[in-house]
């Protein structure tokens, strides 16, 4: 559900702006499902290499690009549906910290550093029917994480398979 535009100059199709608007109204065309017209909208989120944002020497790669576009599209998500973003130096920032921490729940899963904690569920008789299993992250600089931190992470970074191998 998510598709990348890569044009190489912005310029010439009218701006940032004018390329989102041609590519929400190709989104919105209706496709037929089973009979039925469908429409959709967009959340768009745009990154330009003008944008030089958290990049060496100002010069994003295609990996940077996508990064920032990707966290530039979650902003226009928050603000609503059809919505476009364009790279903010915030999400920017989001953009690599999340790549960082990406990198550090890699590197944990690898190197065995999370933990597996276990909750009792108890049945109405009082007795232990099972057990969950909870996951944590003992962060060496950001202390104790919790899933809700960086369950999303591993989500986005396409980690989610390893870290289901590792709690298995």
């Amino acid at each position: 559900d998510e598709f990348v535009v890569v044009c190489d100059d912005v310029d010439a199709v009218g701006g940032v702006a004018k390329l989102a608007d041609t590519v929400a109204a190709l989104v919105r065309e209706p496709v037929v499902v089973d009979g039925q017209p469908v429409r959709v909208s967009a959340a768009i989120g745009a990154a330009t290499s003008a944008d030089g944002v958290g990049t060496v020497r100002g010069i994003p790669s295609a990996e940077d690009l996508m990064r920032f576009a990707d966290a530039a599209m979650y902003d226009a998500k928050q603000r609503g549906t059809g919505q476009l973003a364009l790279l903010s130096a915030e999400a920017a920032s989001s953009a690599n910290n999340q790549l960082r921490l990406e990198d550090e729940l890699r590197e944990a899963i690898a190197t065995d550093q999370l933990e597996l904690h276990y909750q009792p569920v108890v049945g109405p008789d009082g007795s232990v029917r099972s057990a969950e299993a909870l996951i944590r992250w003992p962060h060496p600089e950001r202390g104790m994480l919790f899933p809700d931190k960086f369950i999303p992470v591993a989500e986005r970074g396409g980690l989610m398979r390893e870290l289901d191998r590792w709690v298995l």
